[in-house]
């Protein structure tokens, strides 16, 4: 199987016995000029990846900070679609790996999956993280990554059985 620029990346950091920069930022916040301005400057100063959220409510995951930047992305009116369209411009002008950090139920299951993915490759974003996924899609996921070669990134959480985190992986 192919590997990832986000996979050669990590790999070829620790072969040479250094760490990876990752990192998030959320798009739109203070405004998405202002986001494309920051994955430029990431890009010059040798950060590794980026991992882009698109701004979602009531992440039960993030901290008072990131719950703040999402509320001002969202009262920005920025959604799924504009998030893309800022990475396809920046593509002219930097190559930089990006991780697109999407909530599922706000963001991608009124537009479906397969949508979500071919946006993904349409803008060169490298990974996919869908936050909520429920497992009942998880196959279907799968499936879109891999056809329109997309790494698929997970989230695992303290509570996460070894069980589920097996049966993710196989």
């Amino acid at each position: 199987p192919h590997m990832s620029s986000i996979e050669t990346t990590i790999i070829a950091n620790r072969s040479n016995n250094r760490r990876s920069l990752i990192v998030y930022l959320n798009s739109g916040d203070p405004d998405i000029e202002t986001t494309y301005d920051l994955i430029k400057l990431c890009d010059e100063h040798d950060v590794d990846l980026i991992e882009l959220g698109v701004p979602f409510a009531n992440s039960f995951t993030d901290g008072k900070a990131v719950l703040r930047s999402h509320e001002r992305a969202l009262n920005n009116g920025v959604t799924f679609e504009d998030v893309i369209h800022m990475v396809q411009k920046l593509r002219t002008e930097c190559a930089i790996p990006i991780v697109l950090l999407a909530d599922f139920s706000h963001s991608i299951k009124a537009r479906g999956i397969e949508y979500a993915v071919k946006q993904c490759k349409e803008s060169k974003i490298q990974g996919l993280l869908l936050h909520g996924l429920p497992p009942l899609y998880l196959k279907q996921y799968l499936e879109h990554t891999n056809t329109h070669g997309i790494t698929p990134i997970f989230s695992l959480y303290p509570n996460t059985s070894q069980e589920k985190m097996l049966a993710t992986l196989l």
